[in-house]
């Protein structure tokens, strides 16, 4: 009898109030590969946390309209129960001071969400990749070229401005 690899997609948690971008990031991650869960509220995302392995989030800070403060609130929790997923940061709101206590906090990366899709992949894979020995098929799938989804912004009607 011969053992089997068993292998499984690789798993996202994407925190963001919006519901079209939500949508807009699972379907662009799940055509790469990705398993994507994701959540609007930050209780429900550290409860997430706790439960299922992730080997990347990607959250917005900004997740009610009161306060900033709790997207830290979740890059620290995440850092502190994942010491290897790969956090990153997406935001509509960037700043160098906001930046640096992202940063300060266990946030990998900080991107607008101006930025291409395809940034936002690199970013989500760049140390993952490099950190575990994986086999080929457990990665997830990285374009050989850019697709006019991988070139994509975030709309100003996906972010909800009218």
């Amino acid at each position: 009898m011969h053992d089997q690899l068993i292998t499984r997609k690789p798993r996202l948690l994407h925190v963001e109030d919006r519901e079209a971008v939500r949508r807009l990031i699972a379907r662009y991650f799940r055509s790469r590969g990705f398993e994507v869960v994701s959540s609007s509220e930050v209780e429900e995302a550290k409860a997430l946390l706790d439960l299922r392995d992730f080997e990347a989030m990607i959250t917005d800070l900004r997740l009610t309209e009161l306060d900033r403060s709790e997207g830290l609130d979740l890059i620290s929790h995440a850092r502190y129960h994942r010491q290897d997923m790969r956090i990153v940061v997406l935001t509509g709101a960037p700043g160098e001071d906001v930046e640096r206590a992202c940063r300060r906090l266990g946030a990998d990366e900080f991107l607008c969400k101006s930025q291409p899709l395809n940034d936002l992949l690199s970013a989500v894979v760049a140390e993952r990749a490099q950190k575990n020995d994986e086999t080929p098929s457990a990665r997830p799938n990285r374009p050989t070229s850019a697709s006019r989804d991988d070139l994509r912004c975030l709309s100003e009607k996906d972010l909800g401005v009218q």
